[in-house]
């Protein structure tokens, strides 16, 4: 195998716009394109930290959680490039293998979105006070915009 077929078959790590915090043996990465949080599992940030577009798969260890975490670390967006489903030098028996044992592990990766700023309660929710061309917490809540309440001289948020 050339040396270019073999760094084709290197998983990569994101580093882009991402935000990571190793929390013992765990990590906690923040992806600041999805607004999402995922909480790496020891083994999963094994794994990632290991993704450095230099080692191939089959040096990355034949535990099927491995497999599991690879694939786990693509289908979040944490590798630079998706695993393709021919395994990446495996056998098609040794995939299959090992996709069954990852469908009935439990994940090691967990993630979250991030909430909308709504939902968040950092804005102002439809008939409340607001103030003409708030900000932030001072702002309404969308699609409400802040209105005048006849000539009273106040304003609420609304539809």
């Amino acid at each position: 195998m050339s040396s270019q077929e073999n760094n084709q078959r290197a998983p990569l790590a994101r580093s882009t716009d991402l935000e990571v915090q190793q929390l013992g043996e765990e990590i906690l990465i923040y992806d600041r394109l999805t607004d999402e949080a995922h909480n790496l599992s020891p083994l999963a940030a094994r794994v990632w930290q290991a993704c450095d577009g230099e080692r191939p798969l089959s040096d990355l260890g034949d535990d099927p959680e491995v497999t599991t975490a690879l694939f786990e670390l693509a289908d979040k967006g944490l590798l630079v490039e998706r695993l393709s489903s021919d395994g990446n030098g495996m056998s098609r028996r040794q995939l299959v293998g090992r996709m069954a044992v990852a469908a009935a592990s439990a994940p090691l990766i967990l993630s979250v979105t991030a909430p909308l700023a709504e939902a968040a309660g950092s804005c102002i929710v439809q008939g409340g006070a607001c103030t003409p061309g708030g900000t932030g917490a001072a702002a309404c809540c969308a699609p409400n915009t802040c209105k005048a309440n006849g000539g009273s001289g106040t304003f609420s948020c609304k539809a």
